[in-house]
């Protein structure tokens, strides 16, 4: 009968039939399995210097563990293991092997490790960015950090601030300031940046009687037959009417004028310039009987 008393030996129980006398002795078992090493963290790319543990394992038990940091081979001549290894930005190569108790080594390990020190703060960028809008737009907060990674992205809008650990949408429909940053997964932390947002025109549709809602600089020539009628300060008490039209998100405008007195209707077109509309048209129409023609340009400001 054998009985396994541990690593390398086991106990062997023999009987002796004629006398009557059992003998227990041990007798080892070769160890020829060369023993694990492992290094925790393992290679790869760092943002920061490190502390590098080797941990070998063996069933017989290990006695030794060897290891270089220059990208030498390694030797049982070489620095001995006893605590963790620093690695910084000058070290990229790590190369070890350990020894059991029995002697067996195993094969030489190597583990790699590039250390880019992050010192620069990521970037974020607001698209679209500040500028004359005609039309409420949603601004989208993006932040980059090629090294460590972006770690939240922080941002005031209309006195009220908020944060986001991705990318951030907002919507503007008024003509506010913003200002924002972001900081990366090492502390980093850019500059304040802002974004002044000017929305002078909402797209849809829209009407004000003119001298009340709007505001006006516009020239109007009616003409019947071969008399022709000036309305330059065209809003005198003959002339108030109603303007009704579209501010498309590009700007464009179409429109009407018609007075009060329901019988001009006087169409336009025009484009957004800064904070005004420039306006031009022409037409034909009739009140009664009688034809007219009619032209209309100048400037508007809502």
């Amino acid at each position: 009968m054998q009985v396994g008393l541990g690593v390398g030996q086991l106990l062997v129980l023999t009987q002796d039939d004629i006398n009557g006398v059992s003998y227990l002795y041990p007798i080892s078992i070769a160890d020829t399995t060369a023993p694990t090493t492992t290094a925790s963290p393992s290679g790869g790319t760092y943002t920061s210097s490190l502390w590098v543990r080797l941990t070998c394992s063996d069933t017989g038990g290990c006695s030794k563990t060897y290891y270089t940091t220059n990208g030498s081979e390694p030797t049982t001549y070489s620095s001995v293991y006893y605590s963790a290894i620093y690695i910084d930005s000058s070290i990229s190569t790590l190369k070890f092997f350990s020894v059991d108790n029995a002697g067996n080594q195993e094969s030489v390990k190597t583990e790699t490790y590039t250390i880019t020190i992050d010192s620069a703060a990521p970037t974020t960028t607001a698209s679209p960015p500040g500028g004359v809008y005609y039309s409420p737009q949603r601004i989208s907060l993006s932040c980059s950090d090629d090294v460590s990674a972006c770690a939240g992205t922080y941002y005031w809008l209309k006195g009220n601030g908020g944060a986001s650990s991705g990318s951030t949408t907002l919507s503007v429909s008024s003509s506010p300031t913003l200002r924002y940053h972001s900081a990366d997964n090492a502390g980093n932390q850019e500059t304040d940046k802002v974004e002044v947002y000017k929305i002078l025109y909402i797209a849809g549709e829209w009407r004000g009687k003119l001298k009340g809602d709007l505001k006006t600089d516009m020239t109007l020539k009616i003409k019947q037959k071969e008399k022709t009628f000036d309305g330059k300060g065209w809003m005198g008490a003959a002339e108030r009417g109603t303007v009704a039209g579209s501010v498309n998100a590009k700007g464009n405008v179409r429109g009407t004028y018609k007075s009060d007195n329901g019988c001009n209707l006087f169409r336009f077109a025009g484009d957004i310039s800064g904070e005004r509309i420039i306006i031009s048209g022409s037409g034909k129409y009739k009140c009664g009987s009688s034809p007219y023609s009619y032209t209309i340009s100048g400037t508007m400001k809502r």
